[in-house]
C-alpha cells in the first residue's frame, strides 16, 4: 500500500475492520469523514458526513 501512517495520523476510531476492507473515521479541519480502506485494491475512498464520495486520497 502506497499510503503512509503519517497520512493516518489524524485518525479518531477504527469503525470497523475486516480481513479485506477498514472503515476509519476523521475529523479533519472540523469535518467528519469516513475513511474506506480496502487492501485488496489498496484503494483509499473518503466519505463526508452525507455519505457521498468526496475524494480519493
Amino acid at each position: 500500500m502506497r499510503h503512509t501512517s503519517a497520512m493516518f495520523k489524524n485518525l479518531e476510531h477504527i469503525l470497523t475492520c475486516h480481513e479485506d476492507k477498514a472503515v476509519w473515521k476523521l475529523d479533519r479541519e472540523r469535518k467528519l469523514y469516513t475513511i474506506l480502506v480496502d487492501r485488496v485494491s489498496s484503494s483509499v475512498e473518503a466519505y463526508d458526513a452525507q455519505e457521498s464520495a468526496v475524494r480519493y486520497l
